[in-house]
């Protein structure tokens, strides 16, 4: 290499977590989370033909494959004390006769 030629490699890596805790009793602050690796690379390669022209080149690579995460869990205790629970409805219809007057 010389002053005229300059290389450059980068790599950049993460375990990337995100935490949205819910608000005790109220489900309207539920929002989603995210655990992701997050993977960054990029080379590139630089000439100076003259002071007056130089020619850069990059190339660059980004991945990040996660899981949304909901913190709705049973063993927080949040569903316990933030929701009612309802018993379950018949799976038969009801039929009430119409009165005409």
């Amino acid at each position: 290499m010389s002053q005229r030629h300059s290389f450059l490699a980068r790599f950049f890596q993460e375990n990337f977590t995100l935490v949205t805790p819910l608000v005790p009793n109220n489900i309207h602050s539920n929002r989603r989370g995210l655990t992701a690796p997050t993977t960054n690379a990029t080379l590139g390669y630089t000439f100076v033909a003259t002071p007056a022209l130089v020619a850069d080149t990059h190339i660059t690579m980004a991945r990040e494959v996660g899981n949304r995460t909901i913190p709705l869990t049973s063993r927080s205790g949040i569903l316990a004390s933030t929701f009612v629970r309802h018993p379950p409805r018949s799976m038969s219809p009801s039929v009430e006769p119409a009165v005409l007057t």
